[in-house]
């Protein structure tokens, strides 16, 4: 029986690019519409009813429902409806500042051969909007295609990073 369907309805980037006065900024944004993603991250914490869905601190008395309710949905390791999330999610997958510097600054290191100086810096997975209750909207199976089989199983989420950038041209 299916239970979800892992193929979004599209998948878009979007890699805008501005400069002015040695400066440049560019970015890379992606957006998935569509398709589900099975949290099997989220399942296995049922199996000792440690998910977030047991805590009913919050919810009014006559909201409440019994623990045995919930235990119904960790069904071992067999796949459940319950556990099949959205996967619609926008990310700004990166973004870059850099600065190149004019003939004349460069003029001073001509004694070295160099022609051209560039620094900047790159920052990855810098924000992702989702409804997705995983840690990253942006996983894949074992074998790396995230479109075969969405599966969320413990797998590090995406790190962010920022990465300096120094380039001589010679």
């Amino acid at each position: 029986m299916q239970i979800g369907d892992v193929n979004p309805d599209f998948n878009m980037g979007f890699a805008p690019q501005i400069g002015t006065h040695g400066f440049n900024i560019s970015a890379l944004v992606n957006w998935v519409k569509g398709g589900n993603i099975y949290n099997g991250t989220r399942q296995w914490p049922f199996f000792e009813n440690r998910d977030r869905i047991y805590d009913q601190r919050s919810k009014p008395l006559i909201e409440r429902k019994p623990q045995s309710y919930y235990n119904f949905f960790y069904n071992g390791i067999n796949a459940i409806d319950f556990f099949v999330e959205n996967g619609t999610y926008v990310r700004l997958k990166e973004l870059a500042v850099n600065y190149t510097f004019p003939a004349g600054a460069v003029s001073r290191f001509s004694s070295i051969g160099a022609n051209g100086i560039k620094v900047g810096i790159v920052g990855r997975n810098l924000w992702t909007k989702t409804k997705y209750s995983g840690y990253d909207p942006e996983v894949a199976g074992l074998a790396g295609d995230p479109y075969s089989f969405r599966f969320d199983t413990f797998s590090y989420p995406n790190f962010r990073t920022f990465t300096g950038l120094v380039e001589l041209a010679f």
